[in-house]
């Protein structure tokens, strides 16, 4: 698969996009260093020089000027979307302290912020949206399966070869949920339901290989 890498890096590239870059970064780092249990060391640092060759190439094709132009703008303060993000961040914690265990209920962060500012608006963080929306036990309770699901794939990390696949996926979406709202995005529940058929494929292949035993 690694000849495929090109295809999504220059795509993520022309985009500009900081968390998507920061997501092909976190793939790239995990598909090579955890191929296998064996030199773990060696393969994290084959995976930095590799990430380091990319990075070379994308700037001699002018690609990083995008990129890092937009994550330059950010770390000065002059990119409106970091401002934004940042206030309703504010904005979410904020309310959060004032309901703090149930929540004002679904999808109010866009009713409360419009109320004070004028416009209804999207926390773009799912967390923000579920500890407004349902309190600190709503967030409990949402991202419990994603610590089950975690959990079941490192406790049989190299015992099967979705296990990689399914901590991968897990750690993905809770890296893209600090910049996107998932909570109601039907592909987050159709993540959810890989999950579970992951974990129901793992268990059997387990068992299966206990019974020959």
């Amino acid at each position: 698969y690694y000849f495929l890498l090109p295809i999504p890096i220059i795509m993520i590239a022309l985009t500009g996009s900081k968390k998507g870059l920061l997501l092909l970064m976190i793939v790239i780092l995990f598909l090579i260093t955890f191929k296998q249990r064996s030199n773990l060391f060696g393969r994290g640092i084959f995976a930095i020089i590799i990430l380091f060759i990319v990075f070379v190439l994308l700037y001699n094709f002018g690609f990083l000027e995008i990129v890092f132009g937009r994550l330059g703008q950010a770390l000065s303060g002059n990119d409106m979307s970091t401002e934004m993000r940042q206030l309703y961040i504010e904005f979410g914690l904020e309310k959060f302290k004032g309901s703090p265990l149930w929540g004002y209920g679904i999808e109010h962060f866009c009713l409360l912020f419009g109320e004070r500012y004028g416009s209804i608006e999207s926390p773009h963080n799912n967390y923000i949206q579920i500890m407004t929306s349902f309190g600190i036990i709503g967030l409990i309770l949402w991202y419990r399966a994603f610590w089950k699901f975690f959990k079941f794939g490192v406790r049989r990390f190299f015992s099967n070869e979705l296990s990689p696949l399914l901590v991968l996926l897990v750690i993905i979406y809770l890296v893209n949920d600090i910049t996107t709202t998932t909570l109601t995005n039907k592909f987050s529940y159709i993540l959810v339901a890989l999950c579970f058929s992951m974990m129901s494929m793992i268990r059997k292949e387990a068992d299966s290989i206990n019974e020959n035993e």
